[in-house]
């Protein structure tokens, strides 16, 4: 199941790849036709081009400027493909249009069939732009400056990859997490009387086994670290570390094959195999600010980018965040004993910022007359800027982290459930 999820994993990284140099409908063309000719911008994957003739600055699909003057944006769109399908192409006096458009990997190129719209040929040849065209264009008042901003439109492909890959985390995380610890069970003398009598032996263990028993607990005991609490004082046995725990593992399934039936060696057994079982169990060790920011984060992007998938995305990923942050006690246990104090996380040091930042307060002497009422001449002032500036840093901190959730979310994956 572990190699599984990597492959996918690698599988989803390589689909965004692919899926990044799909973007055939992106980029300038050119149309030249006897004394006609002009510019097609495209972007047809998001509104990422500027309309020129509105007064707000209106993002659309993709923008036809020509000779004669004539203008037309494209604002609803459907992609399959090569082919696109323009549902509403607009020009400078409102008119609406379809179109349907056609691209030829080969050379790059795009039929345009206008059905006729407003006068125009039923068939556009559109050429790819080269830089010369582009720099050529920059010079012509009739054609429009490229837009050279880059933008990663998300296509179904990549969407079904990130789908598998949350769905694949989420699973294997849930497995892991209720997946029972094989020394999560109570070892009594009757368990292994019964144990002893399955495999042919005699009901009671011998000295000589008994021995051994204690031997490996020995030896199982000086791998464990001794974990000091300063609060209350007290101090346990405890496993910190991945191999620690693999080596007191291994004697204490030794010591459980030989099946000793000595109360006195069981009550000792029974303590080591509670001290591994709970070395292994899970607990949350996330950030709940950070899932706050990346639910502020969704709905932030939710909103300006109008999409449902993006949200729905978010929300995977945040799940995911959630599930993949229940880390081994062990490995949790490491991280407190190796700092001098509580960690407050990334965020959390972030959030002390506020806390920490002074109000600088001024005092000013006046040279007016002093004040009958009060007899103050003495004005103060306080200096807010430091703390606004700590604010600032920390509401851009939790809106960056909640944007970047999902890479949040894979790294605690693999520190929690591969490396651990």
């Amino acid at each position: 199941m572990k190699w599984t999820t990597i492959l996918l994993f690698l599988c989803f990284m390589g689909i965004t790849m692919a899926s990044a140099q799909q973007k055939t409908f992106k980029g300038t063309w050119l149309y030249e036709q006897g004394e006609k000719n002009g510019t097609i911008q495209l972007d047809l994957y998001q509104k990422s081009v500027e309309n020129e003739f509105d007064m707000d600055g209106a993002l659309c699909f993709g923008t036809f400027a020509f000779s004669d003057g004539s203008y037309y944006s494209i604002e609803e769109v459907e992609v399959e493909g090569n082919k696109a399908s323009l549902q509403q192409v607009l020009d400078t006096e409102m008119g609406n249009f379809k179109m349907q458009m056609t691209y030829n990997s080969a050379d790059q190129s795009i039929e345009l069939s206008t059905n006729g719209a407003n006068g125009l040929p039923d068939k556009l040849l559109l050429r790819k732009s080269d830089i010369q065209n582009q720099e050529t264009s920059a010079e012509s008042p009739i054609i429009n400056e490229v837009d050279n901003e880059t933008s990663s439109p998300i296509n179904w492909t990549s969407i079904i990859g990130a789908v598998i890959l949350i769905i694949a985390m989420a699973g294997y995380s849930l497995f892991i997490i209720n997946k029972k610890n094989e020394f999560d069970q109570v070892y009594t003398t009757e368990y292994f009387s019964a144990t002893r009598r399955s495999n042919g032996k005699s009901p009671q263990s011998s000295s000589e086994e008994d021995t051994q028993v204690t031997g490996l607990l020995d030896k199982l005991q000086h791998e464990l670290t001794t974990f000091q609490n300063h609060t209350s004082g007290a101090s346990y046995l405890v496993v910190l570390k991945k191999k620690q725990h693999k080596k007191c593992a291994g004697y204490l399934r030794q010591a459980i094959e030989i099946a000793s039936t000595n109360p006195e060696i069981l009550h000792d057994l029974q303590q080591y195999a509670h001290i591994l079982a709970n070395s292994q169990k899970r607990l949350f060790d996330g950030s709940y600010s950070v899932m706050i920011a990346a639910g502020i984060a969704t709905l932030l992007v939710g909103y300006l980018m109008s999409d449902l998938l993006i949200v729905i995305l978010f929300a995977g990923a945040i799940a995911v965040y959630y599930l993949a942050s229940f880390a081994p006690q062990y490995l949790i246990l490491n991280k407190v004993a190796n700092s001098s104090h509580t960690s407050t996380g990334f965020l959390g040091t972030l959030a002390n910022i506020v806390g920490n930042a002074k109000v600088i307060t001024y005092i000013f002497d006046t040279q007016d007359t002093i004040d009958t009422i009060t007899g103050d001449n003495i004005y103060r002032y306080d200096d807010y800027s430091q703390v606004q500036a700590s604010v600032f840093i920390v509401i851009l901190a939790y809106l960056v982290t909640g944007i970047g959730i999902m890479y949040i979310a894979c790294w605690r994956f693999f520190r929690n459930f591969i490396m651990h």
